[in-house]
């Protein structure tokens, strides 16, 4: 491992690039040299370096929400070609024609799913909570008025049992 001494001058404006493509804690510490510890201590210790930390990694996040956001909805784009033919006298590669072309790109019902599911987890999610089936309730129901029943009669029979052993005792 390098050395675990902070330098705002060199570590800052590196550690900013590579956040700002997308690097993980673990892929900056590499990068540095040190363990991905130093690299959390380093943005407790060091107000500029969090700074930098946070703010290009939601530079990353932003442009891969909107990249997805747009594979989600659909979006235009143009192309071009460009037509070459062979100059006879120079025998040099001739622009002849350029061609502008406005495409669309259909939006991905995978984006769509993918981003429903983290937007809305209650309502998209695959796994959702069984609903409560209402017939099993009720027979549950009619189960347990049955059981107390039984359960009073039984003790109304007990409790003539004990009143007639006691006059007859008397």
């Amino acid at each position: 491992m390098a050395t675990t001494k902070y330098n705002p001058e060199y570590h800052r404006d590196w550690a900013w690039s590579l956040y700002a493509m997308g690097a993980t804690d673990k892929q900056v510490a590499e990068a540095f040299g040190i363990s991905e510890r130093t690299v959390l201590r380093w943005a407790k210790k060091y107000e500029d370096f969090e700074e930098v930390r946070a703010s290009s990694k939601g530079l990353a996040d932003s442009k891969v929400e909107k990249s997805l956001y747009k594979r989600a909805t659909g979006y235009e784009y143009t192309t071009t070609e460009t037509y070459t033919t062979i100059d006879e006298e120079t025998g040099q590669p001739k622009i002849k024609n350029i061609k502008t072309y406005k495409n669309y790109e259909k939006p991905d019902v995978a984006a769509q799913i993918f981003w429903l599911k983290n937007r809305k987890p209650n309502t998209w999610r695959e796994r959702r909570e069984p609903e409560p089936d209402v017939d099993i309730m009720r027979k549950t129901d009619e189960i347990l008025v049955k059981i107390q029943k039984v359960a009073t009669e039984s003790a109304n029979t007990e409790t003539e049992e004990a009143q007639n052993n006691e006059s007859e005792e008397k």
